[in-house]
């Protein structure tokens, strides 16, 4: 047996706990490990197994669509590293766990885009390195969670390749991505992939109802409908009050492209620019502001459809897929001109405009 003064703060931190504890951590089921993981198995016996034999590689990459668990697996590898009670699993309910949840452990640590950026910046990635090189703040271990990777700048990636390569005793990174495509080669390549699939759409509902009893109508079907197998979407969207007056304008938005030109042409009477304006109202946002937010989330919303219906098409082979695809384009440039500051108005007129255009091609 290893002296416990030759191991890390982690395997320290296990070997010292309570023995009653460390039998429970033995004997419990990998499903303890995430209590709250649904669907994906693999994922889950993976990373339960690596905790029981005490190497847990010190760079992961979950990789997978959002809202699928990705970021519920590492909040709960973080309190499988903390928890006394519960060594390698967790308990949920010690001060440790309960802080962990409630995003108040020093010893976890999200690594984001700041509000309103698109990317992590250089300065934020050089600032996390530096605190992984000091000892952890709290507790035996420093989880750091990136999310999402793709999000990292090259400067910013690379401000994290030494400490991905080398990393200190007790620091784990998690880097949240859709894809291994979207890193740099150096990162991806530092980091052991954990997969995460989308979920069938009875367990979606499944979830939905567990957490939303009451919910029902439109927006639960909406939901369920566009979140396409990712249970952490369909609750966002089930809890996102503006989401009614959303699908509205989206389905104002479609009568738009089939009507043509005089439907963004009607003036602020007609019937898709008295839908932008109830969204506007919707979000609680003032002024014109509110509208580029409604904007935005129109685009995202129609975005998630697209996408819904991209998967469907390469799925069932019966076409659609360039379809779709034609769509995402056009609904990513339109959300490019919107966050360079351009026209609300010019911009949703000029798509829709666009896409009626489309129509033919697509119809033919």
């Amino acid at each position: 047996m290893v002296p416990s003064s030759d191991r890390g703060p982690v395997a320290a931190r296990i070997a010292h706990a309570p023995s009653r504890a460390r039998e429970a951590a033995t004997l419990a089921p990998m499903d303890d490990l995430l209590p709250g993981l649904r669907g994906q198995e693999r994922a889950r016996r993976r990373l339960a197994a690596a905790l029981d034999r005490g190497r847990l590689p010190h760079a992961l990459a979950f990789v997978g669509p959002s809202g699928v668990g990705r970021a519920l697996a590492a909040r709960a590898l973080a309190r499988a590293l903390h928890c006394a009670e519960a060594p390698r699993r967790g308990c949920g309910t010690c001060p440790a766990c309960r802080r962990i949840d409630a995003g108040h452990h020093a010893g976890l640590e999200w690594l984001r885009p700041a509000d309103g950026a698109r990317t992590i910046s250089v300065e934020a990635a050089r600032d996390v390195r530096n605190r992984a090189m000091r000892a952890p703040l709290e507790g035996p271990a420093h989880v750091i969670v990136v999310d999402p990777a793709e999000a990292l700048t090259v400067q910013a990636a690379n401000a994290l390749l030494k400490v991905l390569e080398e990393p200190p005793e007790g620091v784990y990174f998690m880097l949240l991505c859709a894809g291994l495509g979207g890193l740099l080669p150096t990162i991806a390549s530092r980091c052991v992939p954990i997969r995460f699939g989308t979920l069938p759409a009875a367990e979606v509902e499944s979830i939905m109802d567990e957490h939303l009893p009451e919910l029902d109508g439109k927006t639960r079907r909406a939901a369920l409908d566009l979140a396409a197998g990712r249970p952490g979407e369909a609750l966002r969207l089930a809890r996102d009050p503006s989401v009614p007056a959303l699908l509205d304008l989206l389905a104002a938005a479609r009568a738009a492209v089939a009507e043509g030109p005089s439907a963004v042409f009607a003036g602020d009477g007609g019937a898709f620019w008295t839908a932008l304006a109830a969204a506007a109202k919707a979000t609680g946002i003032k002024g014109t502001a509110g509208e580029r937010a409604a904007a935005l989330a129109l685009i995202d919303l129609w975005a998630l459809e697209a996408r819904r219906d991209l998967l469907r098409a390469a799925g069932s082979g019966r076409g659609g897929a360039a379809r779709a695809a034609r769509l995402l384009e056009r609904l990513a440039n339109a959300r490019a001109a919107l966050e360079r500051n351009a026209s609300v108005r010019l911009c949703l007129e000029d798509l829709v405009l666009t896409l009626a255009d489309d129509a033919p091609c697509d119809a033919a």
